[in-house]
């Protein structure tokens, strides 16, 4: 992963702890999520930095969200992919956390969007180990064997469409609210993190599968989360 100096600087870095009794409510409107999260999409799956990451194969699609205490609407980027999960809830942690990366419409793109403090959210769910299998994962294990040795490289086509929503919390379930950072270098103070309670779930074949991608020397990779971070007397927000 990486070394320990990067990132040493800041007062709103990610991820947290979310101790639930010291939250603030928040009386927002629920999330909104524009049509284009119901319908199937042509997807790239690839390994980044040690993280399994998924684009929209035409960047041009805008999968839009609203809403939720946002300043404005938020433009689909990417899913990403954690193992164990970054946020913990009351010291908890998950096997896995799903990140679904946003940023600011109104900045028309995510290279524009990075110098303004509201450029980004970062939209968060937790998955739990079970017997059974979830379905939704199926389409992007598929592809995992292509891109288990291909650390940076380029993307590889998903097999089939995906649905985005599959990845998103419904609309009334609770979930936290804070000003944070990316979590990898550089670490930009620049996202705000919605952290929902969750948690969804997969089985143990599917997490070994998804998590079975190595680094450039070949070796696997155990984990790729970050500590968790000061919250620097921040207030976590959480929805009613």
């Amino acid at each position: 992963m990486w070394p320990a100096q990067h990132c040493l600087n800041g007062k709103r870095q990610s991820p947290i702890n979310i101790i639930v009794e010291n939250t603030t409510l928040a009386k927002n409107e629920p999330l909104q999520f524009d049509e284009k999260f119901g319908e199937k999409l042509k997807a790239n799956i690839r390994s980044e930095d040690y993280i399994v990451e998924v684009y929209l194969d035409d960047l041009s699609t805008k999968a839009e969200i609203l809403e939720g205490g946002l300043n404005g609407s938020y433009s689909f980027l990417r899913l990403e992919f954690h193992w164990l999960s970054q946020h913990t809830i009351d010291n908890r942690s998950f096997p896995l956390e799903v990140t679904s990366v946003f940023y600011a419409s109104k900045y028309g793109d995510p290279v524009s969007a990075i110098p303004h403090e509201d450029g980004f959210v970062a939209l968060s769910t937790f998955y739990n180990i079970t017997d059974q299998s979830n379905p939704i994962f199926d389409n992007l294990l598929r592809s995992i064997p292509e891109i288990r040795h291909k650390m940076n490289n380029d993307p590889v086509p998903l097999k089939e469409e995906i649905i985005l929503s599959d990845f998103m919390s419904k609309n009334d379930e609770r979930y936290f609210t804070y000003p944070g950072s990316y979590t990898r270098p550089v670490c930009d103070e620049i996202v705000t993190c919605l952290v929902f309670e969750g948690p969804f779930y997969l089985s143990f074949d599917q997490y070994y599968t998804l998590t079975g991608i190595k680094d450039d020397e070949d070796n696997p990779i155990f984990y790729n989360n970050r500590d968790i971070q000061n919250q620097n007397g921040r207030t976590v927000y959480r929805s009613a």
